[in-house]
């Protein structure tokens, strides 16, 4: 990818407005990664079906809600998801990088990069397991990004211009801001924040 497809999220703008499931089987439920370059988020956030429509009216969201249903995440040193779901799924803790359901398969997993240049974190959870949880508590997921990356090279030589843009949708809602950095070395920023509502 050219760096400025990478600099101005592309190919996230373009998920955003048209989203997809990967084939049945593991599904990304959060990932973020931390470098001088880039603080990038993405992840699903689980609203109530009747709040969908107030939900995209706006790009911001709140990861974890008080209500212990909706959070899919939980991050120590030794679990990664949420005691709900683990109790709903049957999921015991095989190790700090993996969970299994009843039948000893596994139904989610946790990759992490801890190096002092990059910081990464990567869990996914099996789909089906996502939706049964989904449908049983009566809960849609979102998919949600809040990310900026920086660059030593100015704006015009990307041909953009400083300012914030707004994108409404039917299923989705972002906006991106393009400004100068004041983080040191770096000339400028770029920021996507967003959410979609995944097709099921």
């Amino acid at each position: 990818m050219s760096d400025t497809r990478w600099f101005s999220f592309a190919d996230e703008v373009a998920y955003l407005q048209s989203p997809s499931l990967p084939i049945p089987g593991m599904i990304s439920i959060y990932h973020s990664r931390d470098s001088y370059i880039e603080t990038f988020f993405c992840g699903l956030v689980l609203i109530p079906r009747r709040n969908v429509a107030v939900e995209l009216r706006l790009p911001t969201f709140s990861f974890v809600p008080h209500q212990h249903k909706r959070r899919l995440i939980k991050l120590t040193r030794y679990h990664f998801l949420g005691q709900s779901i683990c109790q709903f799924a049957e999921l015991t803790s095989y190790d700090e990088h993996r969970y299994m359901d009843a039948d000893r398969r596994i139904a989610a997993e946790r990759r992490e990069n801890t190096g002092s240049i990059e910081h990464e974190d990567h869990v996914t959870l099996r789909s089906d397991i996502l939706f049964a949880y989904c449908d049983h508590h009566r809960l849609v997921p979102l998919f949600v990004t809040d990310s900026s990356r920086f660059s030593e090279r100015g704006l015009e030589e990307f041909h953009l211009s400083p300012g914030r843009t707004d994108t409404p949708g039917a299923t989705f809602c972002y906006f991106q801001q393009f400004g100068p950095s004041n983080r040191q070395r770096m000339h400028s920023v770029s920021k996507l924040c967003g959410k979609c509502l995944l097709p099921n």
